[in-house]
């Protein structure tokens, strides 16, 4: 899912990884040119009651690119990242964000829960980590 390496997406999980056939044709179906949007692969999570990164895993088995990242971070053509640093810094969101730093980095997961505690989109969280220089880490499918 990062980049792809030599050997593609795959070789980084070795070639001793089984995948539920059942789940891997969930995930293709909801693929389309060799990609999969971050949102549809979060279906599938939602739809087999399985973990972010089993589908992310099942995406790089199958030689899938996870694009259109929900915080905006990657997966947006030429323009690689969608999300710009926010124009105002909100108080409340600010004080969330830093109290979950990890190693002086937000996790994926922790942005999504920020936003949904506070009702707002998920990449008003990652404009918002834009703007406070501070990096979003360990992608919940396993693309960072």
């Amino acid at each position: 899912m990062g980049k792809r390496s030599r050997d593609g997406y795959s070789a980084k999980w070795g070639s001793e990884i089984q995948v539920d056939d059942r789940l891997a044709e969930a995930v293709l179906a909801r693929s389309n040119d060799g990609k999969i949007k971050c949102a549809q692969a979060f279906l599938v999570v939602s739809e087999w009651r399985v973990g972010p990164l089993e589908v992310g895993r099942v995406a790089d088995l199958k030689e899938l690119r996870i694009t259109h990242c929900q915080l905006g971070l990657f997966g947006y053509g030429d323009q690689k990242k969608a999300v710009t640093p926010a124009a105002e810094i909100r108080p409340d969101l600010e004080g969330l964000v830093r109290n979950a730093l990890e190693d002086e980095r937000l996790t994926c997961a922790e942005a999504w829960k920020i936003a949904e505690s506070c009702h707002v989109p998920k990449m008003e969280v990652s404009a918002l980590c834009e703007r406070l220089q501070i990096k979003i880490g360990s992608c919940q499918l396993g693309a960072f």
